[in-house]
């Protein structure tokens, strides 16, 4: 798992820094920023949940609470695959 501690830095540059930060940068550089900064933030959501479950006991509380989870952690991997198999299908069928 992942550690606020660690990407504390890297995150607060891009989120306090304004406009100094993204100067000079390229349009691919920006996204790919965007991109990681996205998945480090979608996976200190998840940390955080897990925190929390255990702080409060979530995970026996609610039956729902590891699928959930288990979604949360996928679902970047299940969205892609989901893509790629549509765009499959619609090459398939313009064959």
């Amino acid at each position: 798992m992942l550690k606020y501690i660690d990407i504390y830095s890297f995150m607060s540059s891009y989120t306090h820094g304004g406009s100094a930060v993204y100067a000079g940068l390229s349009e691919v550089a920006l996204e790919s920023v965007y991109g990681n900064s996205l998945e480090l933030s979608r996976k200190m959501y998840i940390e955080s949940l897990l925190i929390c479950s255990n702080v409060f006991n979530l995970q026996t509380g609610i039956k729902s609470f590891k699928p959930i989870v288990s979604f949360l952690e996928n679902a970047p991997t299940e969205i892609m695959i989901k893509y790629g198999l549509t765009k499959i299908e619609e090459k398939e069928k313009n064959v």
